[in-house]
């Protein structure tokens, strides 16, 4: 009986570190969470701005904008064609 009795309280101890580890790691998780969700927010608020000032630098300088989103094409075409060619 004195057996069984041992056996359950160190059973019992270890179960109590195993809940307090969980209760730690628990902690751990939610607050990466809440950093997870403030990293994205920000992201997004950053990528909003990003877009407003493209907008505007557009209307700003249209011409210079299609120069370089035409260059930018001629650009990609000509190493898309190289890559491909090259074996």
């Amino acid at each position: 009986m004195k057996k069984a009795f041992a056996c359950a309280l160190t059973t019992g101890g270890y179960f109590a570190k195993a809940a307090s580890e969980f209760s730690a790691l628990k902690s751990n998780v939610e607050e990466s969470a809440h950093d997870v969700r403030r990293i994205v927010r920000r992201a997004r608020h950053v990528t909003e701005n990003f877009v407003d000032d493209v907008a505007i630098t557009v209307k700003k300088q249209p011409l210079t904008c299609a120069g370089l989103a035409f260059g930018c094409g001629i650009g990609i075409g000509a190493l898309a064609g190289w890559f491909g060619r090259r074996k």
